[in-house]
């Protein structure tokens, strides 16, 4: 069922680290230069070499990070990416000074739809993100959102039910319940990404993780508009 992986195989050597710009699932990423290449990457380092690699190596998009090739090399396995200057959306919207007019947050919205819709509707194999949220959407040096970190992300139909995964606050209320899930899972999270750019907030700020969970699936609980 999955197509032949193939993807380029980088030499830990041949990549000098830089400074830890952020944590994604499963791993620590580091912004690195490629020396071979003389281009400046993301590099997240994980433990196990996972479907993530898999994922990546189908998917070719403008608002989806451009996967370049992965180290292979037992226990330092990487993943390389783009490299986005601008950092995370959430970083972005944290930041007070960053003020948005509705025109940004209209191309915004728009470019995160686009990089899902390729995802559910014409990537060579239908894929389930599970992850969605304004922390795994990045930011490059033109100021193109594109959306990242794929170590929770399901080929649809590879399993209907599935393991617990993502983070509460943008978590479908079925998938807090480890239901069977569609790619609707990830149309609820885009709707708190949405509501993310319209308010600059946190959602659900403040309150533990697993209380927004029983809030969501219990109490009907939902984000303010």
């Amino acid at each position: 069922m999955d197509p032949a992986i193939s993807f380029c195989e980088i030499d830990l050597d041949d990549l000098e680290f830089y400074e830890r710009c952020g944590g994604g699932s499963f791993g620590s990423v580091y912004r690195a230069k490629w020396k071979s290449e003389n281009i400046i990457v993301a590099v997240k380092k994980l433990l196990v070499l996972d479907k993530e690699a898999h994922v990546l190596s189908l998917l070719s998009h403008r608002n989806i990070i451009q996967f370049y090739g992965a180290v292979m090399e037992e226990p330092n396995y990487c993943l390389v990416t783009e490299f986005a200057e601008k950092g995370s959306l959430y970083d972005y919207l944290q930041n007070p000074d960053n003020v948005m007019d509705f025109q940004q947050i209209l191309t915004w919205a728009t470019e995160i739809a686009q990089g899902m819709n390729y995802l559910h509707n014409e990537a060579p194999m239908k894929i389930i993100h599970r992850d969605l949220k304004s922390k795994n959407v990045v930011i490059s040096v033109q100021g193109v959102c594109k959306i990242c970190d794929f170590g929770a992300s399901r080929f649809m139909g590879s399993t209907t039910k599935m393991s617990l995964a993502g983070t509460f606050p943008w978590m479908a209320p079925e998938v807090i319940q480890s239901l069977p899930v569609s790619e609707s899972c990830d149309t609820w999270s885009y709707g708190v990404v949405l509501w993310e750019l319209l308010t600059h907030e946190v959602p659900y700020r403040g309150i533990e993780g697993f209380q927004v969970a029983w809030l969501v699936v219990e109490k009907g609980e939902r984000l303010t508009i």
